[in-house]
C-alpha cells in the first residue's frame, strides 16, 4: 500500500489557500493534510507540520494571513505518522518553538521508525520538550487547549479541544487527532504488526469524544468534512455546527466495525 503518492513530485497539485475557519483559528494545511495556526494573543500556536515536502506551502500560508512563522511558540503534533510529524524538525529549527507530543509515541519516535511510516521519504528525528497529559491543558496567550489521550490510530494519539470566541459567543472546537482506519486494516497491520487491541481502542476513544460537546470540528484531514473548504458566506459560517461532530464519531465507529467484520483476524480479538 502506497501511503503517499505523488506528493513528493507534485507537491503544488496538493496547495490549499489558507482561510480563517472560526475566531482565531486558521487553516493552514494542503488538500491533503490539515494543519492548524491558533493566534493566542501572545505567539501562535502550530497544530501538525505536515510533511517536508509541503513546509515551504506552510510557511507561506501563514505569511498570506499576515503572520510570521517565526512567531510560533508551540508546536502540538497529534501523532507519530510520518503526515503530520514529517516536517515537525524543520518547523521546530526555523521557529524555535517548543514540541509538544504524547509520551506514548516515544518508541516509536526511538526505536521503532518504521511505524512513522516515511515510506522511504526524507524524514529527521526531532526533539521533544514537553508531552501532554490530561490533568494540566495545553496554555498560550488566551487559549486553552485540552487534550485527551485517545489511542487506536496509534498507540499515542492525542485529540485538542479549545474554545474560541464568534460573534460574541464561545465555541467549542475539536479535533480527533486521528481518525482514519487504513492503518488498522489487515494489509497494515501485516506490513507494520501493532496489537489487534488498537481497533477496540479506536472505538472506545470515538465513543468517548462523542460525550464531549463540539461546536467546530477541526479535520486533521481535509476530507473528513464534505466539501472542505466549506464556503464561507458573509454573516454564516458553515464550520459551527454542533451536529457535526457526533455524525463524524458514528461515522467512524462504524468504519472501524466493518473493517472488524471483514478482518482475517476477527476471531483473535473474541478470545
Amino acid at each position: 500500500m502506497e501511503l503517499f503518492k505523488d506528493f513528493f513530485e507534485c507537491p503544488y497539485l496538493y496547495q490549499e489557500e489558507p482561510f480563517r475557519m472560526v475566531g482565531s483559528t486558521y487553516y493552514v494545511g494542503n488538500k491533503f493534510v490539515g494543519c492548524f495556526l491558533i493566534d493566542s494573543g501572545d505567539g501562535l500556536i502550530l497544530i501538525d507540520t505536515g510533511m517536508p515536502c509541503f513546509v515551504y506551502q506552510l510557511f507561506e500560508s501563514i505569511r498570506k494571513l499576515e503572520f510570521d512563522p517565526c512567531d510560533i511558540k508551540l508546536i502540538l503534533l497529534s501523532h507519530a505518522h510520518y503526515d503530520h510529524i514529517g516536517a515537525a524538525r524543520i518547523v521546530k529549527e526555523y521557529t524555535g518553538a517548543r514540541l509538544f507530543i504524547g509520551r506514548e509515541e516515544l518508541p516509536v519516535l526511538h526505536e521503532r521508525k518504521e511505524y512513522i511510516l516515511t515510506e522511504g521519504h526524507e524524514y529527521q528525528d526531532f526533539e521533544v520538550d514537553d508531552y501532554y497529559t490530561e490533568t494540566e491543558p495545553v496554555r498560550l496567550g488566551n487559549v486553552e487547549i485540552r487534550t485527551i489521550y485517545t489511542p487506536g490510530h496509534t498507540e499515542g494519539t492525542y485529540s485538542f479541544f479549545f474554545d474560541q470566541e464568534e460573534n460574541g459567543k464561545v465555541l467549542h472546537c475539536g479535533m480527533m487527532g486521528g481518525i482514519g482506519t487504513v492503518t488498522l486494516q489487515d494489509e497494515m497491520l501485516e506490513k507494520y504488526p501493532r496489537p489487534l487491541t488498537l481497533r477496540q481502542d479506536y472505538i472506545n476513544s470515538l465513543e468517548f469524544l462523542k460525550t464531549i460537546p463540539v461546536d467546530v470540528v477541526i479535520p486533521s484531514h481535509p476530507d473528513q468534512l464534505e466539501g472542505f473548504p466549506l464556503k464561507n458566506d458573509e454573516g454564516y459560517n458553515p464550520y459551527i455546527d454542533s451536529s457535526r461532530w457526533g455524525r463524524m464519531m458514528d461515522d467512524w465507529i462504524a468504519r472501524m466495525q466493518r473493517v472488524i467484520c471483514g478482518s482475517r483476524y476477527k476471531e483473535e480479538l473474541k478470545k
